[in-house]
């Protein structure tokens, strides 16, 4: 039997946009969400209105599908040709740690 995840992870991803082609969105995705105690986890997504069209793919690390994942520095930011770009994914990033010492906060003080 699985022992149940407790730590929920939030991650920086990206979503491909459906009506521009070279365009991604940022979003920031939480999980194992539990609201209620012996629920099944959630996936928890943010949209954090802001999009990008120069993403570093890393060509080294194929997905299971035909694509490829984007490349990070060493802080985990994804990285952009473009200098506004590559502030959109700063900016998520930020977002993205605020969640996550939101959620390390809430765990810490639940018991």
């Amino acid at each position: 039997m699985k022992k149940k995840f407790q730590h929920t992870t939030v991650a920086v991803k990206l979503r491909k946009s459906e009506y521009h082609n070279n365009e991604w969105y940022l979003i920031v995705e939480s999980y194992p969400v539990y609201e209620k105690e012996g629920e099944k986890p959630k996936r928890v997504r943010e949209y954090v209105n802001r999009s990008i069209t120069t993403p570093i793919w890393d060509k080294k690390r194929p997905t299971r599908g035909n694509g490829f994942l984007p490349k990070r520095d060493m802080n985990g930011i994804i990285m952009c040709k473009s200098q506004t770009d590559q502030e959109a994914c700063i900016y998520a990033d930020k977002i993205r740690q605020i969640r996550q010492k939101e959620y390390d906060t809430a765990s810490l003080y639940s018991d």
